[in-house]
């Protein structure tokens, strides 16, 4: 049996259920149901509460805010763009408002489809509700699914296009007269499946990778019993494309438009593969690898799917499950390796790839004259476990919510102890907590002469270099006995002793100000530059630094806050410092507080 025939696997059912076949069938359309609606609650909870990531915050501001909606498709040089759905939040936003809820709404509705497309998929192939269940229940309580469906990213949308995309085809390749030429309702379905396989190329390039598989299955479904040797006669190739224009027109219409479309924009997606990491040989090729594939889902549903080798009828369809996660892991090799959710659509292999297993496992039951009750037990335990975990894995690929942790710092410690925050969450800060915290950072710098706390990079210090990149600096003779959890993150406090930094001292922290913002940039500027002469100095909390109004004389100042776990000034440097910042510069001593 072919990948995707026509015809699905039979069950053995027969046409008419006996009561205790549609007690059976009562009870699976329950745990489908019960699976939907907690996966639904688990999606929904937070959506509007929860405050916006750094991803979501620069979408708004670029692409859901922006006038010309044409901005949206050629601005593709930088990964944050999904661009349909960016175009999808536009719409949301000028509907609802400019809220988180209206923000998140697109990824929502569409993770909250997908369980459902993916559940269908399965029953398509094979009218077995345990192993529609399974598929139902792993899509549903996918924590990586799970939070890509409550935050305002284009993933989701990504992977329920692909999904729709397969099922079009199968409704297709399925439908009794799909072959017959007056049949042209049924031809439409290849057509509107090539709509969906385009929309998730144009929310993400990366598309191309999982729909490639899928087509190539595809194609050789229906052309294997042509290209066999005995069939090499011309008439049987016309009849071949008299019978399935209509899904080779579709595919035609996908690939050339994918050619165009990556074609005039190659400059833009090259571009954005310089935020990605170079994989250099074998060994770092299945570090990367194992990385991913351990950070999307439990390693258990990475293997369930290979028990559909064992039966020859369903084993063309774990191939194309395998394919789906192996075709865009090995083209890592050849682009760039992007982060974990880069890949989220891999995990349409354990999805689909588990409901193929399910049926093996049938047939090796029937073959052993295993009791009835063993394999839907085992797909009941397989539900609970991936229901159990759901939580779990939801707060792992959860970033820290900085609107409700950021507030909490600011309120509960008191104003001489400095908060540092990490450099990469600035943004969000700002965004969900403007413009108190501001004030808020302003006033600690003020009185910066007791205590650091550095919030959730423990044994660093983290901060932004002379070139404007992320940093964070390894705290030289940090022992870890100083750190602690405070609102479920981790920190590290330190005490401030003065000290100057005429010989080499390790981590010396430089306040320069409250200044005229100019005058305080300049003397900024100054420790900065030595960067590119060995000696690195960082600036922390960027995003949290403003000029503001100083308490004494109403006047707009600014003060910049720096550190270096070696510094060293020549004489030379220091008199510059002093000159340009006058005696508005000092120097303490990062010392862990146990010490």
């Amino acid at each position: 049996m072919s990948a995707m025939n026509s015809e699905p696997i039979s069950t053995s059912t027969p046409k008419k259920l006996s009561s205790h076949h549609q007690t059976w069938q009562w009870l699976w359309l329950f745990v489908i149901v019960l699976s939907l609606s907690y996966g639904f609650f688990l999606r929904i909870e937070g959506l509007q509460e929860r405050g916006l990531e750094y991803d979501e915050i620069w979408s708004l501001h670029h692409y859901a805010s922006r006038t010309s909606v044409s901005d949206i498709f050629t601005d593709l040089g930088t990964p944050n763009n999904h661009p349909l759905h960016s175009l999808a939040i536009r719409w949301s936003v000028s509907l609802f408002g400019e809220s988180a809820l209206a923000l998140r709404l697109p990824a929502f509705l569409a993770g909250a489809a997908l369980a459902v497309i993916a559940g269908l998929i399965i029953q398509l192939l094979f009218h077995y509700p345990p192993a529609t269940a399974l598929t139902v229940g792993f899509t549903s309580f996918s924590g990586p699914l799970i939070h890509f469906s409550r935050t305002a990213r284009g993933y989701s949308l990504q992977l329920l296009f692909l999904a729709l995309f397969l099922l079009f085809l199968l409704l297709y390749q399925q439908h009794p007269k799909h072959k017959e030429p007056s049949s042209p309702a049924i031809k439409l379905l290849p057509a509107a499946g090539s709509v969906w396989a385009i929309a998730a190329v144009l929310t993400l390039p990366t598309s191309i990778l999982y729909l490639a598989p899928i087509m190539a299955a595809h194609v050789y479904t229906i052309s294997a019993p042509v290209l066999t040797v005995s069939l090499l006669r011309p008439h049987r190739f016309k009849k071949f494309f008299k019978e399935h224009q209509a899904p080779l027109a579709a595919h035609t219409i996908i690939a050339i438009f994918c050619l165009l479309w990556y074609s005039f924009n190659y400059h833009q997606f090259r571009q954005a593969q310089e935020f990605g990491t170079v994989i250099p040989n074998l060994v770092a090729w299945l570090r990367f690898t194992h990385e991913i594939l351990t950070d999307l889902t439990f390693w258990p549903w990475l293997l369930l799917p290979l028990l559909g080798l064992i039966d020859q009828r369903v084993r063309q369809y774990t191939y194309l499950a395998f394919a789906l996660a192996a075709v865009p892991l090995i083209s890592a090799v050849m682009t760039q390796a992007g982060p974990s959710r880069a890949y989220l659509p891999i995990l349409l292999y354990p999805a689909l790839g588990g409901g193929v297993a399910i049926m093996a496992c049938r047939e090796l039951c029937r073959r052993h004259g295993l009791r009835d009750w063993l394999l839907p037990a085992g797909v009941c335990v397989l539900i609970l476990s991936a229901a159990l975990r759901a939580e779990t894995e939801m707060r792992h690929h959860t970033p820290i919510d900085w609107r409700q942790a950021g507030e909490v710092f600011s309120t509960n410690f008191n104003r001489d102890v400095y908060l540092n925050f990490p450099a990469s969450d600035g943004y969000a800060l700002l965004h969900n907590l403007y413009p108190e915290i501001l004030t808020d950072r302003f006033q600690r710098a003020l009185h910066l002469d007791n205590y650091l706390i550095q919030v959730a990079a423990p044994g660093k210090i983290s901060g932004v270099n002379a070139h404007g990149r992320g940093r964070e600096q390894q705290v030289k003779g940090y022992s870890g006995q100083n750190r602690f959890q405070y609102a479920g993150i981790e920190c590290d406090i330190y005490t401030l002793d003065e000290t100057t930094p005429r010989k080499p001292r390790q981590n010396t922290l430089a306040v320069i100000g409250p200044l005229e913002p100019t005058r305080a940039r300049r003397a900024a500027a100054i420790l900065m530059r030595m960067s590119t002469e060995g000696e690195e100095w960082i600036c922390l909390n960027p995003w949290l630094t403003a000029p503001l109004e100083h308490p004494e004389d109403g006047k707009s100042r600014l003060i910049k806050v720096l550190f270096s776990n070696s510094a060293s000034l020549s004489p030379q440097t220091e008199a510059a410092l002093r000159q340009a910042a006058g005696n508005k510069v000092k120097f303490r001593k990062l010392v862990p507080m146990n010490e």
